[in-house]
């Protein structure tokens, strides 16, 4: 029975400690003691200036509640821990959300090179009907505009970017 009245005490001690402490104030009590005999450890503790994160606070207020509810000493009921179930929904949750950003990037990269490949196609694709259009044509016209019928792939390429430019431009 000493055992559980110690225990008991214990617990609301370190409970009014962690209500008191959670507010983050300065506590600061002056003892005077006009005798030679040393203070005890509660007058030590009030001397002492607390500036303590209030969220260490909260955090240890919160284990002296789940420590109390469950040795059965507090009359407070213990906040419940997370179930099973709980971890699994949240470590669902966030599969989904790395899979939903990996399956985007992918996405991405797809698009953009679907684009350049479509890019390439539509060039290859007018090169060619410059091609056919300069093809059509007769000699004395191609001879006119500077030209044999054996470059007109040449003069096509270099167009198109396909080749690199060998004649001289005169504008």
């Amino acid at each position: 029975m000493t055992t559980m009245n110690t225990a008991a005490a214990t617990f609301r001690t370190a409970h009014a400690l962690a209500r008191r402490d959670r507010a983050s104030t300065r506590v600061v009590h002056r003892h005077a003691s006009t005798s030679s005999e040393a203070p005890s450890r509660a007058q030590r503790d009030s001397i002492v200036e607390r500036h303590d994160h209030p969220a260490l606070h909260d955090e240890i207020e919160l284990w002296v509640r789940r420590a109390g509810a469950a040795n059965g000493f507090a009359d407070i009921p213990a906040e419940p821990l997370p179930s099973g179930y709980d971890f699994w929904r949240a470590a669902r949750t966030r599969r989904a959300r790395m899979l939903a950003k990996l399956l985007s990037s992918m996405m991405r990269v797809a698009m953009a090179t679907l684009r350049s490949a479509y890019a390439k196609y539509r060039s290859y694709r007018d090169a060619r009907a410059t091609y056919d259009a300069l093809r059509g044509l007769d000699d004395r016209v191609l001879h006119d505009l500077g030209f044999t019928r054996s470059e007109l792939e040449s003069v096509v390429a270099e167009h198109y970017g396909l080749a690199e430019r060998t004649r001289r431009r005169v504008e």
